[in-house]
């Protein structure tokens, strides 16, 4: 996430790794998306002025581009693993990169005729749309949120939400402690499996098969099935790998650090995050699979941007 680095010890260090990265991003050396976490955690924000400035660091950086949500990401991954499991259809990469903050809330700009069927956006006006949503004060707006009343009922819902998974996720753990990490994991995904099964029967029908079919792979081609999948597989690495922390309790921040490293890990070069999710990252070798570095200091980017 990037950060405006005001007032801080250290402060010059961080300034010269910002102008390092301002410099690759003007020069189109790298780009730095941001996700619906950095959007929330930014509006929640309740410091205006800090806020603004945030807001204006990070619309230079990004540059109007998004990452996909995790939900979206994880609906193309799906589509392509039953693909590849029950057609032997070659994996097709998802569309995770796009230009503009809806996109990292899943929101797509379409044209719609009469009938209100999408038709294609001609290139012009493509073109138009991009560099409006992509423009600095554009992006500002957007991290900045509406007025404060329509801020504070939008964090509250979204905080009651999260509290809700938090625990849902601290009586789970509870439950899986005694039996084991293996098993703890194939709860776990038994579980998501459940909260996928009308995206995942959908795909299946294309195919024409069932469920039931996905179910009779057995629990080891089950489990590859899952290790295919890099979004699932991402988080529930994570997961797992969190719950061992016995003494630990579930953050309120952890659902939406692991929702954005769960796509960034897997499609993302470099991510920059806590030393605690860099370490687990690590653990579970995630970094090897995805060929991805991970850095637990904004200040260590400097040498990769040479």
């Amino acid at each position: 996430m990037a950060r405006a680095y005001h007032n801080r010890p250290n402060g010059e260090s961080y300034k010269s790794v910002l102008d390092k990265i301002l410099r690759a991003v003007q020069q189109e050396k790298v780009f730095f998306p941001l996700s619906a976490t950095h959007v929330i955690e930014t509006v929640k924000n309740r410091d205006i002025s800090r806020r603004k400035r945030l807001a204006q660091v990070m619309a230079e950086i990004s540059q109007g581009w998004s990452m996909a949500p995790e939900s979206l990401v994880l609906q193309y991954e799906l589509k392509a693993i039953v693909a590849e499991t029950f057609a032997k259809s070659p994996p097709s990469r998802p569309m995770v990169f796009g230009i503009g903050i809806p996109y990292a809330f899943g929101a797509q700009l379409n044209l719609h005729d009469s009938s209100g069927v999408i038709i294609k956006m001609p290139n012009d006006l493509a073109h138009r749309v991009n560099k409006l949503l992509s423009s600095p004060k554009v992006v500002e707006d957007f991290l900045m949120g509406n007025v404060e009343s329509s801020n504070s009922i939008g964090v509250g819902s979204y905080t009651k939400i999260i509290n809700d998974i938090v625990e849902g996720a601290e009586n789970f753990r509870n439950i899986a402690k005694p039996l084991g990490q293996a098993i703890h994991k194939r709860a776990y995904l038994a579980n998501r499996m459940v909260d996928l099964q009308a995206a995942l029967t959908i795909f299946l029908v294309s195919h024409k098969k069932t469920f039931h079919d996905l179910l009779c792979l057995g629990q080891e081609r089950l489990m590859e099935f899952f290790a295919n999948v890099p979004v699932l597989n991402t988080e529930a690495e994570l997961v797992i790998g969190r719950d061992k922390h016995w003494d630990k309790a579930i953050h309120r921040n952890d659902p939406a650090d692991i929702a954005f490293l769960s796509v960034g890990i897997p499609y993302c070069d470099i991510v920059v995050t806590e030393k605690f999710w860099c370490s687990l990252c690590q653990r579970s070798q995630l970094d090897k699979k995805y060929n991805t570095t991970m850095l637990a200091d904004v200040r260590l980017l400097e040498q990769h941007l040479d």
